[in-house]
């Protein structure tokens, strides 16, 4: 039996979403709260919100967020995602 190496798994996340998080934030949206980019909060391995001041500001941060999803070799899974305007 291999023992598994959780070291890769842990490095390779945080590299993926630490990317996902920079192109979203260069994307230039305009949802800052105290001075700090808001359009996306993660928790744990999931992204939680993409927030945008407007419906097509937040189609726009999907479209990004999805092109550097697939950048990486990765899919999003919209049966789990729900948008909601508020």
């Amino acid at each position: 039996m291999v023992p598994c190496n959780y070291y890769y798994y842990y490095y390779y996340y945080y590299y993926y979403i630490d990317y996902v998080i920079k192109v979203v934030e260069s994307h230039g949206s305009d949802c800052y709260a105290h001075h700090a980019c808001t359009n996306i909060i993660l928790y744990a391995d999931d992204i939680l919100q993409l927030l945008s001041p407007s419906v097509v500001g937040l189609q726009q941060l999907l479209n990004v967020c999805e092109i550097a999803i697939n950048s990486l070799g990765l899919n999003l899974n919209y049966r789990k995602s729900v948008c909601m305007r508020v």
